[in-house]
């Protein structure tokens, strides 16, 4: 089956991705939000970095891009609906990771509000019963919620009147879902930031005949790491 992305419709023949397993039986998605989020300085990435933290603990950090994503709900939204899947290079070596410790991290541009605003939201992390502000408090993740709505309407990310006083309804190539008002501003500037964070993940690799070359089972054998052929 082929899937519809914001970034794509399917992933590359010969590529390598994490991926992020899903479970019914897993943690609900909310559970995964950083919250706050936390201020990234290190400009666009466009391909993976590592970054160490105060313990030397090596992570694994990635970039949501704004062309296909304009808001960060976009992709946590597809990522609910889809799973999520970025791609690495081919070459990528695992061994400055350790399984287990090492996190997945994820960062997008529009991510910590620059600016006051007025709406009403709640926490989101209240899904996984981990609310950690007071309502509103606009150092909440939840702000990028009713800010999704004042992003300008693309084909990307298509702002919806509802039909109704207290909520927009946001279209994407992928999902649809829907956001409450933001009364004011009617535009905002961002700091870019980390907003979700993995300790469990894997690696597929992409082949029509569920064959993996031999040099990446040597590059990853051992290592504490899975890595699957799949065939999209």
């Amino acid at each position: 089956m082929t899937i519809t992305r914001g970034c794509g419709s399917s992933r590359v023949e010969g590529g390598l991705y994490i991926s992020i397993p899903t479970s019914q039986f897993g943690f609900p998605l909310e559970h995964f939000l950083v919250d706050p989020a936390i201020q990234w300085d290190g400009g666009t990435l466009r391909s993976p970095k590592i970054v160490t933290d105060p313990a030397g603990t090596n992570h694994i950090i990635l970039g949501i891009g704004r062309e296909h994503y304009p808001s960060f709900t976009d992709f946590f939204y597809e990522g609910r609906k889809y799973g999520f899947s970025k791609r690495v290079p081919r070459s990528f070596d695992p061994s400055r990771l350790e399984f287990g410790k090492s996190k997945f991290l994820l960062t997008h541009p529009h991510a910590i509000p620059r600016r006051p605003f007025r709406a009403d939201y709640v926490c989101p992390k209240t899904a996984a019963g981990e609310e950690v502000h007071k309502p509103k408090d606009p150092k909440c993740v939840g702000a990028l919620w009713p800010l999704a709505g004042i992003e300008p309407s693309t084909k990307k990310h298509e702002v919806l009147p509802d039909g109704g006083a207290d909520e927009f309804t946001i279209k994407t190539p992928s999902v649809e879902y829907r956001v409450p008002i933001c009364r004011e501003p009617d535009s905002m500037t961002y700091d870019a930031g980390v907003l979700l964070q993995f300790r469990l993940w894997q690696f597929d690799f992409i082949s029509k005949t569920k064959q993996l070359p031999e040099d990446l089972k040597k590059r990853f054998e051992g290592k504490g790491w899975e890595i699957k052929a799949v065939p999209e």
